[in-house]
Order: C-alpha cells, then structure tokens, then sequence
C-alpha cells in the first residue's frame, strides 16, 4: 500500500524540524475583517488544509492557489449579489446564460473610486483563466504560488470593505502621491533607531491601508555586481508604517515591530555625489542587464508589498 503520509523529501531543503514548524512557516492563515461573508472564509479554509497537508505532496501547494482563485471567483459574484447586480442575462432566444466575469468585475467596480480594485480583480481573472485550461502537468510550490495567495488574501478583505471606505482609499492615497512624488525628486536617506543611515534611489511604490503606509524604497548600493543572470544586491526595501507623518522634507512613523523611522531629505555633498554616481552606474548597463534588474525589482517590490499588506490585515486580529 503506498505511504500517503511521507514527508514530501523535497521540503528537506527548508530544514523544517518537523510538520509542525512546517505549518508555522509555510501555511498562510486567512486574516479576514468582519464584512467578509462566511461562505468565503470557509471556502479559504480549505485552502489552508490544503497548504497544511502538502507537507506530503509538494505540488499539492500548486493546487492551493488554484483553489483560492475560484474562490475569490465565488466571492466576486457574491459581491455583485450584495449590490444587486444579476449574475445571469438572457439571449435574443430569451435563454439564460451565465454572465462572464469580465463584465461582473466591471459592474462590481463601475465608480472611478474602485478603478484600483477593478484591476486587482481583473489581473486575478487573468490568472485564474490560465489555471482553468492547462495545456501540460506544471507545479512550481511555494516559490511561484505563495504571493499571489497573499495577494488573494488581501483583495478579499479589500472587496468587502464598503464604497465609503474606498472613496477614502482613493482621496488619500492620491495626495499621499503627490507628496511622495515631490519627496523623492529630492536627495533621500533612511534612518531608523540604532541602525545605520542609508542612502536611497528614490521611493519606488506605495499603498495605504486605512491610516497604515506601505512604502518600497530603493537603496543606493554600496556594493553591486551584475551579470547578464542575476542583479545583486539588497534591491528594495518595504516598511509597513504606522503613525506616519509626511511634510515637505520628510516621512516619519513607527515600524511594526515599534522601531521608529524617518526618510528625509539630505543636503550632504558626499551624499549628493554618491546617488549620481550610483545613477550613472545604472544608465550604463546594457539593455539586457537592465531589464534583468528591473525585472527583479518588480519581482521582489510585489512579494514584500503583498506580504505587508497580508501582514497588516493578520495583526489587526490577533
């Protein structure tokens, strides 16, 4: 009879010391607000026995994401139900046929101030339209799929929230914006309690979570290589924000472990002279090389801002 509950020998790369550490680090538990209906969270529930349960069958983890896909699918239609939108139309025939969810995700999202959960929502389809119609057997674990189960996690709880909170979202994050915008054509460095002062490129992405800043930077490398593969170096750094104050020199607030933070403009001469020179080095690099790193900035900047804002919706439950 075959063992369905060995240990998967992949997973002994991790060095996990057992299943339990295993689910410590790898299953990602679902963090809902309260407006998240029943139905989805128990739909999301499956997802993470089956994240649990991996731990025998490595590609079982693939089959996670799958499953939150069609579960944020669920969750849309009952969105569009909450806001009396049908689900169902009728032919010239007078047949009824089943709405595409193209055309429930733009009923769902018809106001300007949902036009970004309109493209999260969207991009999630897209993702969910390449799973539904494989063309061969492909896995990938937790490296490929982990981030857009976060990802799954945080537009949920986002599309629940009521109008007036994202009416909100948008006023805010359009003049926080344009604040960071004027900030980071400036000569910026990080400082953070007991810790050394760095210098950084410029602020590369933002996000708000109620009064909570989620801020990507890029850092002025001090030392770099690059190969026609690999980009390396500490690219981007994400800081989840609390409190945060932003004026016409500075960002300021405290971290989530309670260190607090300040990005301010700096007048140093040496300072000024190393970002140009850090800039020219960037402006030298081949087409290829460029594109590798801008690739892998991208790459890193969306798993650190998926796992922020994860992280942010986890604490306000614990």
């Amino acid at each position: 009879m075959k063992d369905y509950l060995e240990p998967d020998k992949r997973w002994e790369h991790y060095k996990f010391s057992g299943q339990e550490d295993y689910i410590e680090k790898v299953v990602i538990e679902g963090c809902f607000h309260e407006q998240v209906p029943e139905d989805v969270i128990k739909a999301y529930t499956t997802s993470e026995y089956l994240m649990a349960h991996a731990y025998y069958h490595w590609e079982m983890f693939d089959e996670v994401l799958k499953k939150c896909l069609f579960t944020l699918e669920m969750a849309i239609k009952i969105r569009a139900q909450e806001k009396g939108i049908v689900l169902k139309a009728k032919n010239k025939k007078g047949k009824k046929y089943d709405r595409r969810l193209v055309d429930i995700i733009d009923d769902v999202c018809n106001e300007e101030y949902l036009k970004n959960l309109k493209i999260y929502l969207h991009k999630a389809r897209g993702l969910r339209n390449h799973f539904a119609h494989p063309i061969g057997h492909h896995f990938s674990g937790p490296h490929g799929t982990s981030t857009y189960i976060l990802h799954v996690v945080n537009v949920l709880n986002r599309l629940f929230k009521n109008d007036e909170w994202h009416k909100k979202y948008i006023e805010k994050t359009e003049v926080i914006g344009k604040q960071l915008n004027a900030l980071t054509k400036r000569v910026l460095k990080v400082e953070k309690e007991n810790e050394p002062a760095f210098l950084i490129s410029r602020i590369h992405r933002f996000d708000l979570i109620n009064d909570h800043l989620i801020l990507s930077v890029i850092p002025v490398l001090d030392k770099y290589e690059i190969s026609d593969k690999s980009f390396t170096g500490d690219q981007v750094k994400v800081y989840s924000i609390f409190d945060s104050q932003i004026n016409e020199n500075d960002i300021s607030g405290v971290l989530t472990n309670g260190v607090k933070i300040k990005i301010s403009v700096t007048n140093h001469l040496e300072n000024q002279k190393a970002l140009i020179e850090y800039m020219n080095f960037l402006n030298q690099l081949s087409d290829e090389q460029t594109l590798v790193q801008r690739e892998s900035l991208e790459y890193n900047t969306s798993i650190e801002m998926a796992k922020a804002e994860y992280l942010y919706w986890k604490k306000q439950f614990e």
